[in-house]
């Protein structure tokens, strides 16, 4: 064998024992109904597993790990980038200086995605619930995608005081197919392969929100028409209100049918745009904003429109919209 020929064979010997380690990553998955989720979790670096091959699906999972490894799934928070060289405070009496976790508690916390128990601990090496799992993912996912969460899950008690304090997590969880299984409960152990189902959904969630808005136009033009006075032609008795008087009559452009001053006009834009965005946040979704070259393309349009009394509430029949809501 020449040397040539025994370095393809290396190469080709190394090819096919990555891809036999990445196709039999763990070996006690087979079985798991989390099988999927938790192999696209390990093929992208999320979790690792136990020595000799094993992922453990069945076992439960720590607040800390939990933690550790759901943030970790979020590349946007720059956990290692911001916190790693900063000195990180005990913002709870169980997470001693130095903690391997250390990181991401601090990290959650200052994100407000935690806020520890009652007692200033943490707890990190107690079994996490689904309780406890959904507030976590809620707020280090699916808030920004769902900001009206609360209106979402209404509180079906008639008296709120009454109303668990994970409801609009655990709803939320719920009605966007996070859930891992349909009988789990609140104080339900989370195990590692209802974990990583939860991720692998959310993640597959927060994709399909960032290519929609990706593809959502988010500019807008909002017009400022005239300062005063009906546009259009007038007739003797009173303005036009179809298609066969505004052919008729005379017109003259009026001078009270201009634009506002600059000044003005930017004010009522602003409040226009206020106003649209926040009808959309009450729905989900992401604000809009002023292009100053489309505004100015369509102030121009507009103003043009209006001063050749180009505007009718009529259609091309001379129907107006009482004709057309009778024969509707």
């Amino acid at each position: 064998m020449t040397f040539k020929n025994f370095r393809t064979f290396l190469y080709a010997l190394l090819i096919f024992t990555v891809n036999i380690s990445n196709t039999f990553a763990f070996l006690d998955v087979d079985n798991s109904p989390y099988k999927s989720s938790i192999e696209r979790l390990e093929s992208i670096g999320i979790v690792q597993g136990y020595e000799g091959n094993y992922f453990k699906p069945e076992q439960t999972i720590n607040r800390a790990e939990f933690l550790k490894i759901l943030l970790e799934s979020n590349p946007k928070l720059e956990i290692h980038q911001k916190y790693m060289a900063r000195e990180l405070p005990d913002y709870y009496t169980d997470t001693p200086f130095g903690a391997w976790y250390g990181i991401y508690v601090v990290a959650a916390t200052e994100l407000l995605i935690i806020t520890g128990y009652p007692d200033n601990t943490f707890q990190p090496g107690k079994s996490i619930n689904y309780a406890e799992a959904s507030k976590i993912i809620t707020n280090t996912f699916l808030e920004d995608i769902y900001p009206e969460a609360g209106s979402l899950c209404k509180n079906p008690k008639s008296n709120p005081e009454n109303t668990p304090w994970h409801y609009t997590y655990t709803c939320l969880i719920e009605s966007t197919g996070v859930i891992p299984r349909p009988d789990i409960t609140p104080q339900d152990y989370l195990t590692r392969g209802e974990m990583a189902h939860m991720i692998i959904t959310v993640l597959e969630i927060q994709n399909t929100h960032q290519e929609t808005v990706k593809d959502q136009k988010l500019e807008m033009a909002p017009l400022v028409i005239i300062k005063k006075q009906h546009p259009g032609p007038q007739v003797t008795s009173g303005y036009i209100s179809n298609y066969k008087q505004w052919q008729k009559a005379p017109y003259e452009a009026n001078i009270n049918n201009i634009a506002e001053n600059p000044e003005t006009q930017s004010e009522s834009r602003r409040k226009i745009l206020n106003s649209i965005n926040e009808a959309r946040s009450r729905v989900g979704t992401r604000p809009m904003v002023t292009n100053t070259l489309l505004q100015d393309l369509s102030q121009r349009f507009a103003e043009h429109l209006v001063l050749n009394g180009v505007y009718s509430h009529s259609d091309m029949n001379g129907n107006d919209p009482f004709a057309r809501s009778k024969e509707a």
